[in-house]
């Protein structure tokens, strides 16, 4: 009798740890045919629930409802803390920024740019470019009359080729470019004094495209003046 009481309540503690954990993935991944399937499915695993455990563990075994109510708080709160601490250490957590050496220029000066990626999480994470590189650098003029009007005046030279890169926990990979300041489209062209858009992307292998899709998106803005 004692064996099999303690199976029951095992098991009514795994039952309930199962339904949290899945609530908690259908939660964070966020898929909406997912989070349809789980409405059907809770109410028909909560009547299992009762049906197969919570009463014969009333009837049977005389365990008050405070007990089987202390029981599920129990195993709902261990769950939610190992499922999220679970989470935490599987998830990717990445950190990905574009800087320059100064934010303003003389015309003609060099821009250094420089590109960081970085695996902030807890484990070893891969992910897969469109290019090679596997970052590209782009830089816009952004027109004064309008800002949200901005041209393409240079970029990273690029081979699409999908390749995989791995970063181990808080390794990064860090990229350094130089832009003289040129019209890559028309070299003999000297570009204007303004404000310009510098913006690094990863592109991701599952477009063939590139800036269509991003894995990493940043940006930040420089000033180039005539003095």
């Amino acid at each position: 009798m004692g064996d099999r009481k303690l199976v029951f309540i095992l098991l009514f503690c795994l039952a309930n740890f199962a339904l949290v954990a899945l609530g908690f993935a259908v939660y964070h991944v966020g898929n909406i045919a997912l989070s349809f399937w789980s409405i059907v499915i809770y109410p028909i695993a909560l009547l299992i629930i009762y049906v197969c455990m919570v009463d014969p563990m009333q009837r049977e075994f005389k365990l008050s409802g405070r007990k089987i109510i202390l029981l599920a708080s129990s195993a709902f709160l261990i769950s939610v803390l190992a499922t999220y601490s679970i989470w935490t250490i599987v998830t990717p957590n990445w950190s990905f920024k574009v800087m320059t050496d100064k934010t303003n220029y003389r015309l003609g000066e060099i821009v250094e740019i420089t590109v960081v990626l970085e695996n902030c999480g807890f484990i070893t994470h891969s992910f897969v470019s469109l290019v090679s590189n596997p970052i590209i650098v782009s830089v816009r003029y952004v027109y004064p009359e309008n800002p949200t009007v901005r041209v393409q005046v240079w970029y990273t030279p690029f081979h699409i080729s999908k390749t995989k890169f791995t970063l181990a926990p808080h390794q990064s990979l860090e990229k350094k470019f130089f832009w003289n300041q040129t019209n890559i489209y028309n070299p003999e062209d000297k570009i204007e004094a303004g404000t310009y858009l510098i913006e690094a992307l990863v592109p991701s292998a599952e477009s063939d495209i590139v800036g269509a899709d991003n894995l990493f998106y940043a940006w930040t803005m420089i000033n180039i003046t005539e003095t």
